[in-house]
């Protein structure tokens, strides 16, 4: 299994890593806490994605983490999901999905210092776009 698109983000309990992986049935994302040295410090977990091409994630003040992918199902058919995971990587409800008609490799999220709200920021063949985010508690 290859692993592309390494993310490392702080969190309340330590470093999450988060990374997409090329494989059997699609291209899985993965995520795994680590403490200050980098070994593990829980399972790995796997993030509910399908046809992922690129993950972005970032902390937020209450140190959870907001993780970012985008999928592409079909020529004009891409996703931008977003789901909320918990210092050890677990996921905190199900993620939204935000069609897209088009996006490149190039996705960043950065979450608001009072954490209401986030920026997706991704490009598509004519512009870079920036999709606003509410983030509910």
């Amino acid at each position: 299994e290859d692993a592309f698109g390494v993310e490392i983000v702080p969190t309340a309990q330590g470093p999450l890593l988060v990374w997409s992986t090329s494989g059997p049935g699609g291209v899985p994302l993965r995520v795994r806490p680590v403490d200050r040295d980098g070994l593990p410090r829980g399972d790995t977990l796997s993030a509910p994605a399908l046809h992922a091409f690129d993950v972005a994630a970032a902390p937020t003040p209450d140190g959870d983490v907001l993780l970012a992918w985008i999928e592409n199902h079909a020529p004009e058919d891409f996703r931008l999901r977003l789901q909320a995971l918990d210092p050890a990587g677990a996921p905190r409800g199900e993620p939204n999905t935000i069609p897209l008609p088009e996006a490149r490799p190039d996705l960043q999220v950065l979450v608001a210092p009072t954490g209401g709200l986030a920026l997706a920021i991704y490009s598509d063949s004519a512009f870079i776009r920036a999709q606003p985010l509410r983030c509910v508690p």
